[in-house]
């Protein structure tokens, strides 16, 4: 385990691989946040009581507690922990189950450093503050009938192919709908999509 920095901005980073704990915690650090680094998810449970508010980037696929069972541990016992999850599997089902169960946001390896930032930047206005309920009804009735329907396939886990196969239609015409629905909510990605959806209590 690591630390270093000196703003008061909490980033916990917990990753077995090495190289890559070393690459967050350059760019963390570059952009003015505290960094502690974790080898694996024990290490980050074992070290919960003495974790200081902010952020817990965390990858999902690691050796004995995967990042899933992590972040259950720890948004019942810290919920002053905004958790994002980093995976290099673009599985919908697995990132829905993790904002279900409270994560932030979900991103998909290899991603941009912005991305990061970003989903960092919402994780600490989240610890503060809870959903904007009324712009996220505001984006959600923007929606047609087919694209709540297809909403709410996503929110449930199922991919384009599994949609189209419900609906009797083409992946390609459900990939239209999705990127509609991203557009109209200004979402970055499903995972995001089912995030603003999710703070209405969406089903």
């Amino acid at each position: 385990m690591t630390s270093t920095g000196g703003t008061g901005r909490w980033i916990h980073v917990v990753d077995d691989d090495p190289a890559v704990r070393d690459a967050l915690s350059l760019l963390l650090r570059g952009k003015g946040y505290e960094v502690r680094t974790f080898a694996s998810g024990r290490a980050i449970l074992d070290a919960f009581r003495d974790l200081e508010p902010g952020c817990v980037v965390l990858d999902v696929r690691m050796p004995e507690t995967d990042g899933l069972a992590v972040q259950l541990e720890l948004v019942h016992t810290r919920p002053d922990l905004a958790i994002i999850l980093i995976t290099g599997d673009g599985d919908i089902s697995l990132a829905v189950r993790a904002l279900k169960a409270g994560a932030v946001d979900f991103i998909e390896k290899p991603f941009e450093p912005e991305v990061l930032l970003q989903s960092i930047a919402l994780g600490f206005a989240t610890v503060r503050s809870t959903p904007d309920v009324d712009a996220a009804l505001t984006c959600i009735r923007t929606l047609t009938a087919r694209e709540k329907q297809v909403l709410d396939h996503l929110v449930a886990g199922e991919t384009s192919k599994e949609i189209a196969r419900i609906f009797q239609g083409s992946p390609r015409t459900i990939e239209i709908h999705r990127a509609r629905i991203l557009a109209k909510l200004g979402a970055r990605n499903v995972a995001e999509a089912v995030r603003i959806a999710m703070s209405i209590n969406y089903k």
